[in-house]
């Protein structure tokens, strides 16, 4: 795979975009092997789902987090005791 050093290629230095190009995957100046080029509306497909897994994964750690918090300190509040 041939490295393009084109900066015009290259958007804010890191997110290559060339609508000539029509490979999906396309080797990277530098670090790792490849990334994506990002002129493909499959690239943006990608991305979006990656995002969206990413943030549903992140919600669903979140709303666990703070239903073990609730319980734990529901347990230990005052007014949970019964007086007889």
């Amino acid at each position: 795979m041939l490295k393009d050093g084109d900066p015009k290629h290259w958007k804010f230095l890191v997110f290559y975009y060339d609508p000539e190009e029509s490979r999906l995957f396309v080797a990277k100046r530098s670090g790792l092997p490849w990334t994506i080029n990002f002129a493909r509306p499959t690239a943006w497909a990608i991305t979006g789902a990656t995002i969206a897994i990413l943030t549903t994964l992140a919600v669903i750690n979140n709303v666990h987090s703070i239903r073990e918090f609730k319980l734990r300190h529901s347990l230990r509040s005052p007014g949970n005791l019964q007086m007889n």
